[in-house]
């Protein structure tokens, strides 16, 4: 009968890959790579060249002031979210790859932001030109791209390369999840359940302690079973009866308490054994 790592494993057999071509550990290995090559490079963009501003538009949105902050914020948190991710993957250490999880799910969702928000200033990128009053929201970025006439270049490429760019961060954080989810596993017959412990309503003392000592022992718990009597068995006294004669009750011969030791006694006559004492 298949056990359930064996259920497990054959399960896991389709999804152990990325991109049918590497192994998942090799796979989010090189996804924390990226991750933190490309935020980096954001942030520098961001931070001091500003020469890569209509690329990164491109791909990550930020065409107005509200979109440019949030996205910038979290891409910039994507290089320690990156370094935990390579740290992680490389020792296998599970918690290091839920945090770049986490950030990578964060990154999805600032997405979904950005789309509500630059969508309708970039559709109404045209009346920039036409009809001026129009325009929903005044944003510079978009003006000069209509000024320019790029409105329509500028639509096609952003919602061709953000959604590639989306599709192909839900697919990492889908894969990061697994691998994690995988490193976390634990087979049924090695779960470490939790012993059954008595009740608090008893109590177990030593008594060899030098703290209790002195003190009287407090009996707890059902009172002890009597011990059992020991039985006695005459001896029978030959010369006293005729052979073959049977003892009553009440004519037992008394015991008699002997020095330890085996204690020979003489051959009473008439008798065709001795008596013998133990």
């Amino acid at each position: 009968m298949p056990s359930s790592s064996d259920h497990y494993e054959a399960t896991m057999s389709h999804i152990g890959t990325g991109f049918r071509i590497f192994p998942l550990r090799l796979f989010v290995f090189f996804a924390a790579i990226g991750s933190t090559f490309f935020s980096l490079l954001f942030f520098l963009d961001l931070a001091w060249w500003e020469d890569f501003a209509d690329i990164r538009r491109k791909f990550a949105g930020g065409y107005c002031n509200h979109t440019r902050i949030v996205v910038g914020v979290v891409e910039c948190l994507g290089v320690v979210a990156g370094i935990c991710g390579i740290y992680g993957t490389w020792h296998v250490k599970r918690k290091w790859l839920v945090a770049y999880n986490l950030w990578q799910f964060v990154q999805i969702a600032t997405y979904g932001y950005m789309y509500c928000v630059d969508v309708p200033n970039l559709l109404d990128c045209s009346n920039y030109i036409t009809d001026v009053d129009a325009v929903k929201t005044w944003e510079e970025t978009v003006y000069e791209i209509a000024v320019s006439g790029r409105c329509v270049n500028e639509e096609v490429w952003f919602f061709s390369l953000s959604l590639l760019t989306l599709v192909t961060l839900m697919y990492t954080a889908w894969k990061t999840y697994l691998y994690h989810d995988k490193i976390g596993y634990q087979a049924t017959h090695l779960l470490r359940i939790k012993k059954d412990h008595g009740s608090g309503a008893f109590e177990a003392r030593s008594w060899g302690d030098i703290s209790n000592r002195g003190q009287q022992p407090v009996m707890e718990g059902p009172p002890p079973l009597p011990q059992p009597t020991p039985v006695l068995l005459p001896v029978p006294v030959a010369g006293l009866a005729a052979p073959g004669t049977r003892w009553p009750t009440s004519m037992m011969a008394p015991m008699t308490v002997m020095p330890p030791g085996p204690v020979m006694g003489p051959q009473l006559p008439g008798s065709g054994y001795g008596s013998t004492l133990y």
